[in-house]
């Protein structure tokens, strides 16, 4: 039997995908961007005019399309947002990724269910 030695902190890192998303629900909080990486992405879509669901919708579904991007790229997708309801839109690219693996059992607020 042939042992491997556990991946570095450098080498676990590099699997995450870092993606910030700037808003609380729909409202820009410039401040977060602070946080923001080199290779972080940041999910900034534009905002249709209209209520405030619709806006939250177009925040969740870019970060749904960025999560799905970084899982089928092969990298761990790292979500840091201004509110709660961004675990809607990294729930739903895991979603469509179709990988039951990918589905963690998890709440909100940083914790884990």
């Amino acid at each position: 039997m042939r042992l491997t030695k556990p991946p570095s902190v450098q080498q676990r890192m590099s699997l995450n995908q870092f993606i910030l998303t700037p808003f609380f629900l729909d409202e820009p909080c410039p401040g977060l961007k602070s946080l923001a990486g080199p290779n972080w992405i940041l999910n900034e879509p534009p905002l249709p005019n209209g209520d405030k669901p619709a806006r939250i919708a177009a925040v969740n579904q870019r970060l749904a399309q960025l999560v799905s991007r970084a899982v089928s790229g092969g990298r761990r997708p790292v979500s840091i947002a201004g509110d709660c309801m961004s675990a809607i839109g990294v729930l739903a690219g895991l979603d469509v990724t179709s990988i039951p693996e990918n589905k963690p059992p998890c709440g909100d607020h940083g914790s884990a269910a």
